[in-house]
């Protein structure tokens, strides 16, 4: 008998034997479904033709259930016809009892409820969650690592490992270049890698208590889609803004950011001819004001009207 496993489903052809992955008149003699008592809705059939096509279907169908760990497929030929098999591996099958973290000290929400069932592929996904979640945090080399732990007759615990690592925190956000608009404004824009500040300075006695921002290269990110966005509604239609440096010393991070500005466009109105409409504008007026806004909104309202 000639096994081919699933991950080796492209050379399937080959490992059952050229002449039967040719011969598409041959008829399946016999057909078993082994490792599962699941009703499954196979297109490969005993006393049909046997096709390579539909034998590649139904088994990554099989695997797109995901409820197998491991799929095989078997074949013997004879002058009789084909004797087949689908031997399947089933994923162990778990129920929730607790979840526990180490270090005890660390706590996540989980949103699973003891009963749940849960399996090795669930774990790993909760542990790649964890760890985007960490970085996003400041935590750029958390580790987290998810494992089930058997506590009873199908049952288990799961056991969640946190190593959190450096904390990297946004120490000062610096522009360059030829901003074109007044640096308290562009500070102001930046929600994400900016510091709050908690409590107020007393001049010399004391300065106040700031709480900086975490750094992840996802909030770096979505802080310069923010700057582009305000250029853009200010008429700045060629601004660049980009990355000039980040330097990192002792987890914290200095970010130097490269502004062009370009030169500012008046528009004296804006037509929309989809919804054929058009709005005049002062001479100086921003770009994006809020009827144009409102307009691109509700277009559709705007589109019926006479």
């Amino acid at each position: 008998m000639r096994k081919c496993p699933a991950r080796c489903l492209l050379a399937f052809g080959l490992a059952v034997s050229k002449s039967l992955a040719a011969a598409d008149q041959a008829i399946i003699r016999t057909l078993q479904i082994r490792g599962t008592q699941r009703a499954l809705a196979l297109e490969t059939r005993a006393g049909e033709a046997f096709d390579l096509a539909l034998v590649e279907r139904d088994v990554r169908r099989l695997w797109a259930t995901r409820w197998f760990d491991d799929i095989a497929v078997e074949a013997d030929e004879s002058p009789q016809g084909v004797d087949m098999a689908f031997v399947l591996k089933e994923k162990a099958r778990f129920y929730l009892r607790h979840v526990r973290f180490e270090p005890g000290t660390e706590r996540f929400p989980v949103e699973l409820e003891d009963g749940s069932a849960v399996d090795a592929e669930l774990a790993a996904r909760l542990a790649g969650q964890l760890r985007r979640e960490l970085v996003e945090q400041g935590y750029a080399e958390a580790l987290v690592d998810a494992s089930l732990v058997p506590a009873g007759f199908h049952k288990a615990d799961l056991v969640i490992r946190v190593k959190r690592g450096q904390l990297y925190e946004v120490e000062e956000v610096r522009f360059t270049g030829s901003p074109g608009l007044p640096l308290k404004e562009l500070r102001h824009a930046l929600t994400a890698t900016r510091a709050r500040r908690m409590l107020p300075s007393l001049g010399s006695i004391w300065g106040g208590w700031r709480l900086r921002a975490p750094f992840s290269q996802q909030r770096l990110e979505s802080d310069l889609a923010r700057l582009r966005s305000l250029y853009l509604s200010r008429g700045y239609f060629d601004a660049r803004v980009e990355v000039g440096e980040v330097k990192i010393e002792k987890g914290k991070a200095r970010i130097v950011v490269n502004v062009a500005a370009g030169p500012r466009y008046d528009a004296r109105q804006v037509e929309i001819p989809a919804v054929a409409r058009t709005i005049p504008l002062d001479r100086g007026e921003a770009w994006f004001n809020q009827e144009f806004c409102r307009c691109l909104h509700h277009r559709d309202k705007y589109a019926a009207s006479p």
